[in-house]
């Protein structure tokens, strides 16, 4: 290890002291506080946010319908266009030996589609969605190609009961894996079922059923292939809700994982107890999802027995009206690619600072943590050490629209040799804001 490396090292072990300091503190007061759940999982966790998700509100639904810019009958459909990013980014390739190679790319994704809404009475909504976008790399005519976001969905409000039925199918372009920082089409197929009833005033009951198929089909990414599997779970919870902003809830959920038949195999089945908290008030806002996960393999699995609490927490601070603040702290369980590993626990603890302007913002996060491998068989145990800075900034163009200009940097420092890289990202995304709205054109991200 270099002089430098070492010095970094130790830079980087005071500052994971400090942001895990931050975070105890912040899990104390979460027990005290309360909170609301809103699971969100990195990469390819098997433990999957669509199944805790809320049912979306009538009111968000009839929003939605009286906006929408066109309307025939019953039928309302709002158009959506926009450029999503355009990036500079570091690729990253896995030889046969293992090591990896670096190299640097151009890319960027457009899209253009609609939202549509149907109903016929007050109390059911039949939504549909097609959201195609391209994306474009300038050196690899492989990774380029069509994208996008379809689903529709049937969605019934009555009285106290809220209900779904839904489809969606997904193809973005994302990380993967943790292990190998590579921009790549991932594919989710989901079908959901579920409903909300609230049983008396502040406590919802709630039920859901969701099968998943979630895989990487990219032809120069065959290592990604290894974690193609099909997915499916039933949870239900109960939630308490109180008019000072307190929210607690308990959930259990049964879940299993079948990997495609030549895939490696780390199929299994488990539980999950789920607990949901969270305060807002004022400045200060409070937020927490834990679940403890306990798996087992099923026949001819290599994967063995887990038992992990995963999650995230965090606390918010709004100190000015132009100064914000976050500190966090998260947990996630993830497959891993490797031929001698299973799977990943990934810690990150740290903060975002948001300064505000008239109509744009700066925007700084410093996250540092560890992602450890658990080993197949006689291999030796892997630790990465990980420390990762991002910043955006965002400025608006005339009275029209906003760019975002971003970047993001992740150092991983591995005991094992020839493992230590680095990744990076710069870009730029547009938001048409204000041009948007003038022209009646949706949100990249809306209802449903």
């Amino acid at each position: 290890m270099t002089a430098r490396r070492r010095e970094n090292k130790i830079k980087s072990g005071a500052a994971r002291s400090l942001a895990g300091t931050l975070f105890t503190a912040v899990s104390v007061l979460l027990w005290i506080g309360g909170g609301a759940l809103s699971a969100e999982a990195q990469y390819n966790s098997p433990v999957g946010k669509e199944a805790n998700a809320s049912i979306p509100s009538k009111e968000s639904f009839d929003e939605s319908y009286d906006e929408a810019r066109w309307s025939a009958g019953p039928f309302r459909v709002q158009p959506w266009i926009g450029l999503r990013d355009a990036s500079f980014v570091t690729i990253q390739t896995v030889n046969d030996d293992g090591s990896i190679d670096e190299s640097d790319d151009f890319t960027a994704t457009a899209g253009a589609g609609f939202r549509a809404y149907a109903r016929n009475s007050p109390k059911l909504v039949l939504a549909i969605h097609a959201l195609p976008e391209y994306t474009w790399w300038q050196d690899n005519d492989d990774k380029s190609g069509v994208n996008g976001r379809y689903g529709a969905g049937l969605f019934g409000f009555f009285n106290r009961l809220k209900l779904e039925a839904s489809v969606r199918r997904t193809e973005r372009q994302d990380i993967f894996s943790t292990e190998v920082q590579q921009l790549t089409t991932v594919e989710e197929d989901l079908a959901r079922v579920g409903f909300e009833v609230e049983v008396a005033r502040g406590v919802d009951v709630w039920a859901r059923a969701r099968s998943k198929e979630y895989g990487n089909n990219e032809d120069d990414l065959a290592i990604f292939r290894v974690l193609n599997r099909s997915e499916d779970d039933v949870a239900i919870g109960a939630r308490l809700r109180s008019r000072q902003g307190y929210r607690l809830g308990l959930g259990f959920k049964d879940l299993s994982a079948d990997f495609d038949p030549g895939s490696r195999n780390l199929s299994n089945e488990g539980t999950a107890v789920m607990l949901e908290l969270g305060f807002e008030s004022g400045r200060f806002g409070l937020t927490g999802d834990l679940e403890k996960v306990e798996l087992e393999p099923v026949e001819g699995s290599i994967l063995e027995e887990l038992d992990e609490v995963v999650g995230r927490i965090e606390l918010s601070w709004e100190a000015s009206r132009r100064v914000e603040m976050l500190l966090f702290g998260h947990r996630d369980l993830t497959y891993s690619v490797s031929s001698t590993q299973s799977h990943v626990v990934s810690q990150r603890t740290g903060f975002t600072t948001r300064l505000k302007g008239s109509r744009g913002y700066v925007d700084f996060t410093y996250a540092t943590g560890e992602d450890q491998y658990e080993a197949l068989g006689d291999v030796a145990n892997r630790t990465d050490d990980v420390t990762e800075l991002r910043a955006a900034l965002r400025l608006p163009v005339g009275n029209l629209f906003s760019v975002t200009f971003y970047g993001t940097s992740l150092d991983y420092d591995s005991n094992i040799e020839g493992l230590d890289r680095e990744f990076s990202t710069y870009g730029v995304a547009v938001d048409l804001g204000r041009l948007a709205r003038r022209l009646s054109l949706g949100e990249a991200e809306g209802v449903w």
